[in-house]
């Protein structure tokens, strides 16, 4: 009885598998005018920033209604310092 169970069982979740990933969804975000924002980075633009980059080579945070400012530190300990301050808005830290 197990053996049939399995037998039956497997194909219906790999097909249930396969189905949910046959789906797509796509979002569309409505703005009202552009809010500026600065982002610091935690270091030299590396790997670790590619979504950041890709964000704003693809349009991705102008379809937000966001203007986006990169900045990179001088120092690695900037970033927080800046942020505290309040000269810039958002500030990726890295864990040391």
């Amino acid at each position: 009885m197990t053996r049939i169970r399995a037998v039956l069982v497997l194909p219906l979740a790999t097909a249930a598998l396969v189905a949910a990933g046959c789906g797509s969804k796509s979002d569309t975000v409505a703005t009202k005018g552009t809010q500026s924002l600065s982002l610091m980075l935690d270091y030299y633009p590396n790997a670790d920033h590619v979504g950041i980059y890709r964000g704003a080579a693809e349009g991705d945070f102008t379809r937000a209604g966001l203007k986006v400012a990169i900045q990179q530190p001088g120092d690695t300990t900037s970033p927080l310092k800046l942020l505290a301050a309040g000269k810039v808005d958002l500030a990726i830290s890295y864990e040391p």
